[in-house]
């Protein structure tokens, strides 16, 4: 009985494996294609995946005037609250694009293992901030690097 069950979920296995295979050449493929996608996967953390997914979500990169709009739009900038002559820094804001947030957080942690600026970056903030808010620190590194990257269109290695 059990048997037959397990050969069921082995035959599933396989056939999702297969069509994982395919779906990653195709998306492999299809940022290959893209300019803007090589130009992306050339920044630490990036790779094809997520080099898509931004580039679909963005569109066009030219409607931010500054890396800061485009972070803000990102959902990696801070809420600012003024009062008087105090100033206080909040939650990153909760209205923004979620894929992107979450694209250029994955993005952070493979990232302070690859490159050693971000690594230096990740060692100066965690001993200020914390590992978890380090994070959001160098998803806004990595937004402002690929605002760059696909503004001025230079590669980055």
């Amino acid at each position: 009985m059990y048997q037959l069950e397990l050969e069921q979920c082995l035959v599933l296995l396989e056939f999702l494996n297969e069509l994982e295979k395919k779906s990653s050449n195709l998306i492999r493929q299809l940022a290959g294609e893209s300019e803007k996608c090589r130009l992306l996967m050339t920044i630490p953390g990036i790779g094809y995946h997520y080099a898509l997914l931004i580039m679909t979500e963005i569109e066009e990169i030219h409607q931010f005037s500054r890396g800061k709009k485009y972070a803000s739009s990102c959902g990696l900038v801070p809420t600012v609250q003024i009062w008087e002559k105090t100033v206080r820094y909040g939650h990153l804001t909760p209205r923004c694009n979620p894929w992107l947030r979450w694209a250029y957080g994955e993005a952070a942690h493979v990232a302070r293992k690859k490159s050693v600026r971000l690594a230096a970056l990740y060692c100066r903030a965690t001993r200020k901030k914390g590992a978890q808010k380090t994070i959001g620190v160098m998803a806004r590194e990595l937004a402002g690097i690929s605002f760059y990257v696909l503004t001025t269109r230079t590669d980055l290695r």
